[in-house]
């Protein structure tokens, strides 16, 4: 019993999140950071059509504040990227030959 316990954790449980975090690892940031803020939303969704389970409103609440937080994430590395690139490009060009 405790051996197909195991198994179960495995396959539903540390599989899925493994081949998650695998695929990140291929992503752009931009793009990865995108994916994990609207995973919340598409399960909300996913929990509507499969399930018939509606959420409550501290469940949306929830959801929301998961996909702002990601979103705010993104964007702000996104904003550090991009000025580092333009510091980069400024120091090069007053950069003495």
């Amino acid at each position: 019993m405790l051996l197909a316990g195991l198994g179960v954790a495995v396959l539903t449980a540390v599989l899925p999140y493994s081949l998650e975090f695998a695929a990140l690892r291929h992503l752009s940031p931009g793009a990865a950071g995108i994916l994990v803020s609207l995973e919340p939303a598409v399960a909300g969704v996913a929990g509507i059509l499969i399930l018939a389970e509606i959420p409550d409103l501290p469940g949306w609440l929830g959801i929301g504040c998961v996909v702002c937080a990601a979103a705010a994430v993104t964007a702000r590395a996104r904003r550090v990227a991009r000025r580092g690139k333009e510091n980069r490009e400024r120091d090069r060009v007053m950069s003495p030959r």
